[in-house]
């Protein structure tokens, strides 16, 4: 996990990385090495190549926390490395973990996991099956959604459990922190789908860690934490997971849980609706998407069912040029090959914008009238 790593202020876009670049464009000063970020790249917690190096970047400042701060540090530079280990990276759609009964019971899945890591003996066992239970249950409600929630699981659930595992607490205060600290803050996140993993990792891992120490030496892809945990715990799954679910989540606060579910679902059709009719229904600037570069807040999206997935502010580099969305969304299709914004409502060669967006646009291309009309799209200048 040591790696080519840097640090880059957000506003002045300055780096300073903890060695050089193969062009020389960062100038050693003291040790470490000062330069500026492209424009063309995002500015996050992520990993980027660039001049012959793969860097994990990381926003200026980090965390004040100590062990925030590690648990970050460590999330990313497993991120440098996951693909070089055979996991690739695997950003997967998982549209219901914003509907209600997604919610309820991934909400009851993660607070069973957050007993047992509190626990020991029978009561951790039984509190990990409730957490199966649970998980069980709502892959049954969600036709797809256990592969699709092992996959993030597999990417942004194992650099976060890494994180943690190596943030240099022991394993019981560890798991006290992804419990008491972590915990609570996720759970107040806006959305869960881009996000759920960062919670589910920690904990699979942690208790996998109490009860397989060696789970990790032939982990696979392909592998569920789920199953993987109910296979060290020697727990069997009740036959109805349905009557089983519903009488389990009296112990962890599941009325209360409902029925703050039941209000957001209120909202939340409401705004899913002004997404439609703004980013499906109404004219947009549709734009391909061939070399993307984003930088965005997982805890932040919402998903459009089968259409894609909205994401309130994000930026995007492409060949085309960089947009820039500071409210009213972007629509990035569920094949990963447009995003859509409002229509344009200035326009000059050089740039154009919209609804609370901004699009500089690259040498050689241009805005044009879109198949449909209203509509309008990118093309390359003649």
């Amino acid at each position: 996990l040591c790696v080519p790593m840097m640090f880059i202020d957000p506003q002045s876009r300055e780096c300073v990385a903890n060695e050089p670049d193969s062009a020389g464009l960062l100038k050693n000063d003291d040790g470490v090495f000062i330069g500026n970020w492209p424009e063309k790249f995002a500015i996050a917690n992520s990993t980027e190549n660039w001049n012959g190096v793969r860097w994990t970047t990381v926003v200026w400042p980090p965390p004040t926390s100590l062990t925030s701060r590690r648990v970050l540090l460590m999330h990313e530079c497993y991120h440098n490395i996951e693909k070089s280990l055979g996991f690739p990276v695997q950003m997967v759609s998982n549209p219901q973990m914003g509907k209600k009964d997604g919610r309820i019971w991934l909400r009851m899945e993660w607070a069973a996991l957050m007993s047992a890591l509190e626990s020991k003996g029978d009561q951790r066992i039984n509190a990990i099956r409730d957490a199966l239970t649970f998980r069980a249950y709502r892959h049954q409600l969600f036709k797809g959604s256990a592969e699709t929630e092992g996959q993030m699981e597999m990417h942004e659930g194992l650099a976060e459990y890494t994180g943690t595992r190596l943030c240099g607490l022991s394993p019981a205060a560890a798991a006290y922190y992804v419990a008491d600290t972590a915990f609570p803050a996720r759970e107040k996140n806006p959305s869960f789908e881009s996000s759920f993993a960062y919670t589910s990792g920690p904990a699979y891992g942690l208790l996998l860690d109490a009860l397989s120490p060696n789970w990790r030496s032939d982990l696979k892809p392909t592998d569920d934490l789920g199953s993987l945990l109910q296979e060290a715990a020697n727990v069997i799954l009740p036959s109805n997971l349905a009557e089983a679910a519903e009488q389990k989540m009296l112990l962890y606060h599941g009325k209360q849980v409902r029925t703050e579910e039941t209000a957001r679902e209120e909202k939340h059709e409401k705004t899913v609706a002004a997404y439609r009719a703004a980013l499906v229904d109404g004219p947009v600037l549709v734009l391909p998407l061939q070399k993307m570069n984003l930088q965005y807040d997982p805890r932040n999206v919402e998903t459009l069912d089968s259409v894609g997935t909205v994401y309130p502010t994000i930026r995007i580099s492409d060949v085309w040029g960089i947009l820039s969305v500071t409210g009213g969304g972007a629509l990035i299709s569920s094949s990963w090959t447009t995003a859509r914004v409002s229509a344009p409502t200035k326009s000059s060669p050089d740039n154009c914008s919209g609804d609370r967006w901004t699009l500089k646009l690259a040498d050689g291309w241009k805005v044009t009238a879109g198949d449909r009309g209203g509509d309008f799209t990118l093309v390359k200048s003649e």
